[in-house]
């Protein structure tokens, strides 16, 4: 589970540029986030990985679609929707 924590900070932060403190309270929330889903059985690092960045994208709004760059051809893919809708919000 560390692994995949460690693999969603790194990805995030290629992602985002935050501030230590910032980065800090994001590993928090999605350390526990991904302690729910491995608690629920959810034992797939990859998994693991793409829900716990589907949960910070979701907190930060940068996955939100009213935002420029969202439109009807610009959307986020079908691969990101689908693994999206399989994580426990």
């Amino acid at each position: 589970m560390e692994a995949a924590i460690d693999r969603i900070m790194h990805t995030y932060d290629l992602l985002v540029n935050r501030s230590a403190a910032a980065n800090a309270e994001a590993r928090a929330k999605v350390t526990d986030y991904v302690n729910t889903l491995f608690e629920a059985g959810e034992k797939d690092t990859h998994r693991l990985t793409v829900c716990g960045l589907t949960y910070l994208r979701e907190l930060d709004g940068s996955n939100d679609r009213s935002r420029p760059g969202y439109g009807a051809v610009a959307g986020p893919t079908r691969s990101y929707r689908h693994f999206a809708s399989l994580c426990i919000r």
